[in-house]
C-alpha cells in the first residue's frame, strides 16, 4: 500500500462525503417507501394490541397489589427471611456495604507527624472547598496545574 499524500487524503475525504450523501439519500428513499407499509401495519395491529394490553395491564395491577402485600408482610416481620414456593421466592435480607474510608485530617496529622516530611505526601486539598475558603485568586496563586495534550481525529460532514 502506497503512502497517502495530503492530496490523496483530500480526495478520500471528498469520496467519503459523497458516499455519506448517497447513504442518506438511499435511507431517505427506503424510509419513504416503507412509511405507508408501516402506517398500514400499525393500523392493523392497533385492535390486537389494545385487546391484549388491557388484559395485561389488569394482570400487572393484580400482581403489583400482591407484591406490595408480601413486601409489607416481610417488613412487618422485621428480620431476614426467605419465603419460597415452587414458582417464586420472596426475601428480606440485610445487606451491609462498607463504603470507602474517610480519614479525619486532624487525627491523621496527629498520628503521622512522627513520620516527618513523608506525612505531607499523603495529604491533598479539595479544590472546591479550598476555593470557597481562600478564593479563586489565592488558589490560582498557590496551585500547580497539570497540562495534558490529547490528539483528536475526526471525519465529519460540513
Amino acid at each position: 500500500m502506497a503512502k497517502l499524500t495530503k492530496g490523496g487524503a483530500l480526495e478520500l475525504i471528498e469520496s467519503w462525503a459523497a458516499l455519506q450523501a448517497k447513504i442518506a439519500k438511499a435511507e431517505e428513499k427506503r424510509n419513504a417507501e416503507m412509511a405507508p407499509l408501516i402506517e398500514r401495519h400499525n393500523e392493523e395491529l392497533k385492535p390486537v394490541i389494545e385487546r391484549h394490553d388491557t388484559r395485561i395491564a389488569k394482570l400487572a395491577d393484580e400482581a403489583e397489589a400482591i407484591e406490595q402485600q408480601v413486601l409489607a408482610y416481610l417488613q412487618e416481620q422485621g428480620k431476614d427471611q426467605v419465603l419460597a414456593t415452587g414458582k417464586a421466592i420472596a426475601q428480606q435480607k440485610t445487606e451491609i456495604k462498607i463504603g470507602s474510608r474517610t480519614i479525619d485530617p486532624q487525627k491523621f496529622i496527629e498520628a503521622a507527624k512522627s513520620r516527618g516530611q513523608a506525612m505531607w505526601d499523603c495529604i491533598s486539598v479539595g479544590v472546591a472547598k479550598a476555593i470557597k475558603l481562600l478564593g479563586e485568586d489565592e488558589i490560582d496563586r498557590i496551585a500547580e496545574k497539570k497540562t495534558t495534550e490529547t490528539v483528536v481525529r475526526t471525519l465529519r460532514l460540513q
